[in-house]
């Protein structure tokens, strides 16, 4: 089900992105001395950003997590993960999460609509949604990537019998780190930076606030779910958030 709800995702935000960039570049470039703090667009760069995360996304369709090879201990754990091993799978706190992260990945796009009224320069909101594209394209191929590659046993595989049948699961070797954390930070910090940058005269510290509140729930809600280890989640909001704030950013100046 996650395998298939992120492809659709995937698919999905590169063709709203891919359509944005086309837009943004035929906005007048028209600047104030205000305005030089808003991003900027560019075809060759927004590119070679979605070229890049859909070949991450490729690869990590081509990378095969490993299964346990016997039934998983909590020896190799660390400490702060150790007492989260063999907790149960929760599904109804699983789906919340889902729910959640997704209500968290579309606000800022709906937040930006709401504040274009106040950009500085003409139809700046085809150039910040296709940041936020970017930014959400990015940190799910990367997160694809790492996951396939560490593969790491989810909390609940911890203490399973040999005939479980979710040995022989490719989700259940997932756990780093949680791709919910990373594109809850990636995103809220994304749109925290482009208010801060945007509008000088507002309020940057409750939103950012507010969006790493946001993103802490849906982070702790896996946690909860037995989907993930604290360390999953922790990673996963420091990749995300570096995206959201800097690299991005750094892209966009």
């Amino acid at each position: 089900m996650h395998e298939k709800l992120t492809g659709f995702v995937f698919v999905v935000s590169f063709c709203l992105l891919s359509a944005t960039t086309v837009v943004a570049q035929n906005v007048p470039p028209e600047l104030s001395a205000q305005a030089t703090r808003l991003y900027k667009t560019d075809t060759k760069t927004d590119v070679l950003v979605s070229a890049a995360s859909v070949a991450g996304w490729g690869l990590a369709r081509l990378i095969r997590p490993h299964v346990c090879p016997a039934p998983c201990v909590d020896a190799e754990l660390n400490a702060l993960d150790r007492r989260f091993a063999g907790r149960a799978e929760r599904r109804g706190v699983d789906r919340a999460s889902t729910v959640f992260v997704a209500t968290t990945v579309g606000l800022p796009f709906l937040l930006n609509i709401s504040t274009s009224r106040q950009d500085l320069r003409p139809k700046q909101y085809w150039r910040d949604t296709a940041v936020l594209g970017e930014t959400l394209l990015m940190t799910n191929a990367i997160t694809d990537v790492v996951k396939n590659v560490a593969s790491r046993p989810r909390p609940f595989m911890w203490g399973l019998s040999e005939t479980d049948s979710r040995y022989g699961r490719p989700s259940s070797y997932k756990s780093f780190f949680s791709a919910h954390s990373a594109l809850a930070f990636a995103m809220t910090m994304s749109y925290a930076k482009m208010y801060a940058r945007s509008h000088q005269n507002g309020k940057p510290v409750l939103v950012y606030g507010v969006g790493i509140g946001l993103a802490a729930t849906s982070g702790s809600l896996r946690v909860a779910a037995g989907e993930h280890y604290p360390t999953d989640v922790i990673m996963g909001a420091l990749v995300g958030s570096a995206i959201g704030l800097f690299v991005t950013p750094a892209l966009h100046r």
